[in-house]
């Protein structure tokens, strides 16, 4: 009995996830904030639950505030925007800088590892959002790194400590507008 009570509840735990996930499955909006009045409180939750490969074009749009995260757009995500509400107080922000020892080892971490944002994926648009690595001036502080190609930049703010944009791979096109 317990075998069949286990079996039946993990069948229907499988069904809810997987309707979920469908929920996001379209060409909808993702709204992102702070505090609580979106469908998630983090970016990187909404980048999260968009679907591999999409066909359609996804928004994310990010309601003003200050988001402290460290985000990646995955390659296999394609055709999403982050838009922000306003670029001036819609920021995300994060503090890693090249000088920083990863914990438990006597190794730095490295330019290219310090990213507040990274998209790997194509056919990305970012909009009217600050881009901030705010680490103290003890090294690189890359804001923006760059691996997928056709990405768009349109009033954004972007803002670091040498090395603020590092476009991380050949080939690939970046516009940034206004």
């Amino acid at each position: 009995m317990k075998k069949t009570i286990s079996i039946l509840w993990l069948i229907w735990a499988g069904i809810c996830t997987a309707q979920a996930a469908k929920s996001y499955d379209n060409a909808d909006t993702i709204v992102v904030a702070q505090d609580g009045s979106g469908e998630f409180q983090t970016i990187s939750e909404a980048v999260e639950v968009c679907r591999a490969f999409m066909e359609y074009h996804k928004v994310i749009y990010i309601k003003k505030g200050v988001y402290c995260e460290k985000v990646v757009i995955p390659s296999w995500l394609t055709n999403i925007e982050l838009c922000g509400e306003d670029a001036e107080t819609t920021i995300l922000t994060h503090n890693d800088h090249a000088n920083m020892v990863y914990p438990n080892t006597t190794l730095k971490i490295g330019t290219f590892r310090t990213y507040t944002l990274k998209i790997e994926g194509s056919n990305i648009t970012i909009k009217n959002l600050t881009v901030e690595n705010n680490a103290p001036r003890r090294g690189q502080a890359v804001a923006l790194h760059t691996e997928g190609d056709c990405i768009k930049l349109i009033n954004c703010r972007l803002l670091g400590h040498q090395d603020t944009v590092y476009t991380g791979v050949g080939n690939t096109r970046v516009v940034f507008n206004g």
